[in-house]
């Protein structure tokens, strides 16, 4: 479970007057316990809620509800900090209707640790479109990108060496990585890599693995360009130095994204994550790598010794995805519909000197870089009153001082929403 699933699950409660005014919330223990998810995810949470008023914290004594938390309810407002899709590229009733196809189609598979293997075959041709030429004994199907994660780690955790992440990273990477101690954060300059502080970070600090996202990341969600995944690849050969590389919505693109660092590694240095919840749908957890051939079989065990086999409902319902007509035509429709979101706020924001809108590379917003002087605290609290959210962007990134700006995704609005943010905010810079 994400925060935003705890936070919608305080929400309902809220509704139906389970909590109510001056409530405690549950302690962080036990409402992680009954969730089945870390203590850190529902910190999250309850942050969030006490930094949209929504609840308070005391001291040694826990989190309580505001006065009439039914009124502030964050569902009621326009969340422009999402990368989840909304709605999803796969409908609820199109899984119900491939669910029903499944049913009579498919009889129970013979577990397979690896995934299923029909799942594993359609994967197969998904990738080849993308330019990445793996073999179906390659992939392997895991119930969670932190199960992913973790299976991969257990490879190298016999090394001394440090893991290099780059920010920011997904909420599953950051449960991960934050309870490690050989960990080392890293950022792109502007759209850049810089390759020299990585080398450096790679001899000095023994550097044997890296986590990065190659597509629509870094401080203004673009791409890395094609010298800087050959760079990147390149310095990896040289230090024996192994890549994970994170894949959450390459269906964003419409098919225009440079080749991925795996597409291009000719020596069987990358892993290559891909996820399906942000984009497909929510009850999609599970999470396709395609491995180095070197260490199939090692994470196979690995899997088997620590996760055992993945639930096949998802795995055959996703197959059915893959081999039905409607994925292409719904991408394609995907991408044009943020697009014409992404259009509308450049139609509609009008920015002085000193401001600068940059689009990301997966279409799924845009940053917008503003002077040292402007406070953008501010004017994410004006425009909280008007039930739009958004965040400073820096905050998500550990350690970047060079630019400062906001972000602004697309995903879980209509157009009049962006139309009325964009001139929102157009007005709010001109009389500050």
């Amino acid at each position: 479970m994400r925060y935003y699933e705890i936070i919608e699950y305080i929400e309902e409660l809220i509704k139906e007057e389970q909590l109510i005014s001056g409530s405690k919330l549950p302690s962080v223990r036990i409402l992680a316990e009954e969730l089945k998810c870390s203590k850190s995810t529902v910190v999250k949470a309850y942050e969030q809620l006490v930094s949209h008023k929504l609840a308070y914290v005391i001291d040694k004594s826990g989190y309580y509800l505001m006065q009439n938390p039914q009124d502030i309810l964050l569902s009621d407002q326009v969340n422009f900090t999402s990368m989840h899709l909304n709605p999803s590229l796969i409908q609820q009733n199109d899984i119900q209707i491939l669910f029903n196809k499944m049913m009579i189609n498919y009889n129970v598979e013979e577990d397979d640790i690896q995934g299923s293997f029909d799942l594993r075959d359609s994967l197969k041709a998904w990738f080849k479109k993308r330019k990445i030429f793996s073999n179906v004994h390659d992939i392997l199907i895991h119930s969670s990108k932190k199960e992913a994660l973790n299976v991969i780690l257990q490879i190298f955790k016999e090394g001394n060496g440090k893991i290099l992440v780059e920010n920011p990273m997904d909420d599953h990477a950051k449960e991960v990585f934050s309870d490690l101690d050989n960990v080392i954060f890293f950022n792109r300059v502007d759209t850049q890599l810089d390759t020299s502080l990585i080398e450096y970070h790679l001899i000095k600090e023994n550097v044997q693995l890296i986590y990065i996202s190659s597509q629509g990341y870094g401080p203004k969600g673009q791409d890395l360009s094609l010298k800087d995944k050959m760079d990147l690849l390149s310095l990896c050969y040289n230090h024996d130095v192994y890549v994970i590389e994170n894949n959450m919505i390459e269906e964003t693109y419409g098919y225009e994204q440079e080749q991925s660092l795996y597409a291009l590694d000719k020596q069987d240095h990358v892993f290559h994550l891909k996820s399906f919840e942000y984009s497909y749908h929510q009850m999609f957890k599970i999470v396709a790598v395609v491995s180095p051939r070197l260490y199939v079989n090692t994470m196979i065990k690995s899997k088997m010794k620590f996760y055992g086999e993945t639930s096949q409902l998802e795995q055959l319902i996703l197959n059915e995805i893959y081999r039905s007509d409607a994925l292409e035509e719904a991408e394609k429709k995907l991408v044009f519909q943020l697009k014409q979101k992404l259009d509308l706020i450049e139609e509609h924001l009008i920015l002085k000197d000193g401001f600068y809108l940059t689009r990301f590379s997966n279409q799924m917003g845009c940053y917008v870089e503003v002077p040292s002087d402007f406070n953008i605290k501010m004017m994410a609290i004006e425009l909280r009153k008007h039930n739009m959210i958004i965040d400073n962007a820096n905050q998500e990134f550990i350690g970047y001082q060079l630019y400062k700006g906001f972000n602004i995704f697309v995903t879980k609005c209509s157009s009049s929403d962006v139309i009325h943010l964009a001139k929102w905010i157009s007005d709010y810079i001109e009389n500050n």
